[in-house]
């Protein structure tokens, strides 16, 4: 059996939570405003345990023994290919991704269950209220797309992704390079000189890396992720099904291992970065290292992100919307004119100060 590192020795188990409500039989569905199983009929709330999530160590990632989903159905897109897990009492008739009504089961085998969710904070509502302020505020929109901003088919969906936490030491050698200017006086005049100096440097880096989040799925690109992040760490909770109950979760594309090498990569960036940091106004000549991770763990987290777009002269713009904190990127159709009108208006002011300079030169 799989243990968590610093929890317990039990694999996550999800509670056995009813989807109906216990006192009128509705429906139940999570509402992120309620933390907890929102029933619209007779407006009951249930609360749900939320645990915190423990770590497996990254050797677990190629275990076949991992948790999987169970009583969950899988739906394909015929469109774009998405793939959506679903609690196993709810149909999904729309692609969050992209709008279309062609979602059919799909006979894969859904794959590794996560065994940490970040829940929904921010409510359908707020987010579509703050995708809508904040494409009115968009600098280069055209004005009549700001008078009629309507966000359309916003789904909030659980994406799934990678969280890897390290400890590393790492040797490293090198070399730099700094230009050095000096001025000395010959008969009499002034003469500037430069020079190159090279830097030998080596020594020992030691890091503590935590949730370094890696996408699993290709419908949502790690460079959008980047930009809606940071999440809230502090909400990360062991996996809880309930969680998902009015909501969809993205199912993983991208191999576990695969997402630690990415994870990897990134960590020694930030090492090479951390190291360089110490010798500013130097150029990399040459820099090797050699990083060894002491400890190395996963969380396999859900991540809650509204998906949506505007559309716009019959073009689609997608957005997309942090579910925990509300943090907002994507697109917005671009005015020609507003972006000529700015240009003209930087190269007028340019040349007015270039003919201010020659003026006074010429005085």
């Amino acid at each position: 059996m799989n243990q968590f590192i610093q929890t317990d020795n039990s694999a996550p188990q999800a509670p056995s939570i009813s989807p109906q409500c216990q006192n009128c039989g509705a429906n139940l569905g999570y509402n992120p405003d309620k933390l907890g199983l929102f029933c619209e009929m007779c407006q009951a709330v249930t609360k749900i345990e939320a645990r915190p999530a423990g770590r497996f160590p990254i050797s677990e990632l190629s275990n076949a023994s991992q948790p999987r989903w169970v009583e969950t159905r899988v739906f394909e897109c015929q469109n774009c290919g998405a793939k959506e897990v679903v609690p196993g009492h709810e149909m999904s008739n729309t692609c969050a991704f992209c709008g279309s009504s062609t979602v059919v089961p799909s006979d894969d085998i859904p794959g590794l269950k996560p065994n940490a969710v970040i829940p929904f904070r921010v409510s359908k509502e707020k987010a579509i209220e703050a995708v809508t302020k904040w494409a009115k505020k968009k600098l280069f929109a055209p004005s009549r797309f700001k008078k009629n901003v309507v966000p359309k088919d916003v789904d909030g969906v659980y994406n799934p992704a990678f969280m890897f936490d390290a400890t590393t030491t790492t040797r490293y050698n090198g070399v730099l390079s700094r230009t050095e200017t000096t001025t000395s006086f010959v008969n009499g005049r002034s003469v500037v000189s430069t020079r190159t100096v090279r830097i030998p440097i080596s020594g020992t880096h030691n890091g503590t890396f935590t949730n370094i989040m890696i996408q699993a799925c290709d419908e949502i690109k790690q460079t959008e992720l980047n930009k809606i992040q940071p999440f809230d760490n502090q909400n990360i909770s062991e996996f809880n099904d309930a969680f998902l109950f009015g909501y969809v979760a993205g199912q993983h594309k991208r191999d576990g291992m695969a997402c630690w090498g990415q994870a990897r990569s990134d960590i020694e960036k930030r090492i090479q970065q951390e190291v360089l940091r110490q010798h500013p106004g130097c150029t990399v000549v040459s820099f090797n290292a050699q990083t060894n991770y002491n400890t190395a763990s996963y969380r396999y987290t859900l991540i809650p992100i509204y998906v949506g777009h505007f559309t716009y002269r019959n073009k689609l713009f997608n957005f997309y919307i942090n579910g925990d904190t509300g943090r907002i990127t994507g697109k917005t159709p671009v005015s020609p004119l507003r972006v000529s009108a700015l240009v003209g208006g930087i190269v007028a002011v340019v040349g007015g100060i270039l003919a201010l300079a020659i003026w006074l030169l010429l005085r």
